[in-house]
């Protein structure tokens, strides 16, 4: 047996990974700490070359992935958003929809979810050490790994892509075919994918930024702050005095960081923290109103149909 065979043997999940089920199929991983739980289920669908399924609920983690092997991972996220902690204080976010790859010299390690919950596609290709059967299936079909690799990682940098069309058509066909229904059909989109990766220019496409930790760290203070105090209103204007941020600056990075406008960030939040209070069913709509900062229980009224459909009495006989 050769060595090409035996690659999987020199990959460490880490501690924190728990092997739950194992078949010649596939393998389910699972992550848990004190802030919830993740799965990867893992398929192989060429020898050396891995499609992942993430799902993951939680609000942070620690990637404890350790191997000698030069792997390329092709990350494309299908729902929230992932926060990358890079050498040199430098933060980056995935956002859904986007396209991200990395090699082994660039891998993070610690990783964070602001939205709580990230769901995606991971394509795992080994770089140096793929088995000669696919490296030869490759080479058939004109993907070179080592051309891929430099084009999207090869200044040590890691930037996430909004991708083109047919990439994104083609990760969103990947996402909703399961394995049993058709593990021919998953092979030859993978393989598609890797000719679409190689042949995108990245010129044309939008690139994520990074952002210094001492900004990330402000704009995480400024949403602790203004969902910590629901009936209390803040302006851009007050939270850049306080916070010693430019307002531009202040609210590019508070929307990188959390998907969305501060304004939006909180009358979502305000609504999401009214939906549970109107499921326990204690109090009067009035008083949740005012808990979460509305002082006119007509306009909470209002802004809460549009959140959720339908108005916080109809919620309520609902959920209750």
């Amino acid at each position: 047996m050769t060595r090409d065979r035996n690659w999987k043997s020199r990959i460490d999940f880490g501690s924190n990974i728990e092997v739950i089920e194992k078949t010649a199929e596939k393998i389910v991983l699972q992550m848990q700490d004190d802030s919830g739980d993740g799965a990867m289920t893992q398929y192989e669908v060429l020898p050396g070359i891995v499609l992942m399924y993430n799902d993951f609920h939680m609000d942070y983690c620690r990637s404890e992935f350790s191997s000698d092997l030069a792997i390329i991972n092709i990350n494309y996220c299908t729902k929230g958003r992932i926060e990358w902690v890079l050498p040199g204080e430098r933060f980056m976010y995935i956002r859904e929809g986007d396209l991200q790859i990395e090699n082994r010299r660039s891998r993070a390690e610690h990783f964070s979810f602001p939205s709580s919950h990230y769901h995606g596609l991971t394509v795992g290709v080994l770089e140096t050490d793929l088995p000669i059967e696919t490296r030869g299936f490759l080479d058939k079909f004109g993907i070179d790994l080592k051309k891929l690799t430099m084009q999207y990682s090869g200044d040590e940098n890691m930037l996430a892509y909004r991708p083109s069309e047919r990439v994104e058509r083609i990760f969103e066909e990947l996402y909703v075919t399961s394995w049993e229904q058709s593990v021919y059909y998953l092979r030859i989109k993978v393989l598609e994918l890797l000719m679409e990766l190689q042949e995108m220019d990245l010129k044309e496409r939008d690139k994520t930024v990074y952002f210094r930790r001492s900004h990330v760290e402000a704009v995480k203070e400024i949403a602790r702050l203004i969902t910590g105090n629901l009936n209390k209103h803040y302006t851009i204007a007050s939270l850049s005095e306080l916070y010693h941020l430019p307002p531009t600056t202040l609210k590019i990075c508070f929307k990188g960081v959390f998907g969305m406008p501060v304004g939006q960030y909180l009358r979502e939040y305000r609504m999401e923290t009214a939906a549970k209070m109107l499921q326990k069913n204690t109090e009067s709509i009035s008083e949740i109103a005012g808990k979460v900062g509305y002082d006119n229980q007509s306009k909470f009224a209002a802004a809460f149909r549009v959140h959720k459909g339908v108005s916080p009495t109809e919620y309520r006989k609902v959920a209750v």
